[in-house]
């Protein structure tokens, strides 16, 4: 999988910016990402998705995480 950058939060929260092709691909056509995006940040708690845990802009993962909380990593 090709990163394009990680960042954790409080407890077992991550994101990571991934490109939308393979089974990345695969997953958000199930979860409804329109297929001209070409990335999204990957949203997970513990291992769990959170929200659809896709999202294609900042402003979609603002809504689902504290943003000020993140840290890379």
């Amino acid at each position: 999988m090709e990163d394009r950058g990680r960042w954790a939060g409080p407890g077992g929260l991550r994101v990571v910016g991934v490109r939308l092709t393979g089974s990345h691909r695969v997953w958000a056509d199930h979860l409804g990402v329109p297929q001209d995006a070409g990335s999204a940040f990957l949203v997970t708690d513990r291992g769990a998705l959170v929200g659809p845990g896709y999202v294609t802009s900042v402003d979609a993962l603002a809504e689902l995480v504290d943003l000020a909380e993140l840290r890379g990593g």
